[in-house]
């Protein structure tokens, strides 16, 4: 089974088992209530980045929050998303290995979650929730919640409000979920490993 040969690495901390590679994986990711994505596929407004005093992906599109993570609490009809979770001896990085963003990493500014461009610096780094027991595991599946390293602070949602033009110089604010470190509501996960021992892009050979 693939969770069961990357479980004591989750439950009992990276340098328990084998190579970086050997604890790396690919797997899919989903909210245990309601639906996780990006703004930009849950939300029909372009809204604008209330932190636009750093970039997300460069000049052009700093302005939108088109690729901060958040959370709907009904279901909604968006494509899953796929997370490569790297195995480093400081935490796990985390990989965007879907359509939309892929090869882009999960990181957070002033505590807002989404993803960067692999040309920024300072990604961020994670561990799991270590109570991974029985209970929360079904099949390949198992339910946690991530640590953000950076901040000691689990991931978690919190609402703000986000601008949005209606026509020329006239704006309309929308109450909207994202992911956030601490402060908020607890996200819990639910992740479905499809690979496992899965290699590195920029180095496909490693062993």
């Amino acid at each position: 089974m693939k969770l069961q040969a990357i479980l004591p690495s989750l439950t009992q901390g990276s340098s328990s088992m084998g190579t970086h590679r050997e604890r790396s994986f690919i797997a899919s990711v989903a909210s245990e209530s309601g639906s996780l994505g990006y703004f930009g596929q849950l939300h029909a407004e372009s809204l604008i980045n209330p932190f636009n005093d750093f970039s997300w992906f460069g000049v052009g599109n700093s302005h939108f929050a088109s690729h901060v993570l958040g959370h709907v609490g009904e279901p909604r009809a968006i494509p899953t998303l796929h997370w490569y979770f790297r195995s480093t001896d400081t935490g796990y990085l985390i990989y965007v290995r879907s359509q939309q963003f892929f090869g882009r990493y999960i990181g957070h500014r002033r505590s807002c979650f989404g993803a960067f461009s692999t040309n920024d610096e300072g990604r961020s780094t994670f561990r799991f929730d270590p109570l991974i027991g029985e209970e929360h595991r079904l099949g390949e599946e198992f339910v946690t919640r991530l640590i953000s390293l950076d901040t000691g602070q689990p991931l978690c949602l919190r609402s703000r409000y986000f601008r949005y033009r209606v026509r020329k110089n006239h704006y309309e604010d929308k109450l909207c979920t994202f992911v956030a470190a601490g402060g908020g509501e607890p996200l819990h996960l639910r992740l479905k490993v499809v690979q496992t021992n899965a290699p590195y892009l920029d180095n496909p050979d490693e062993v």
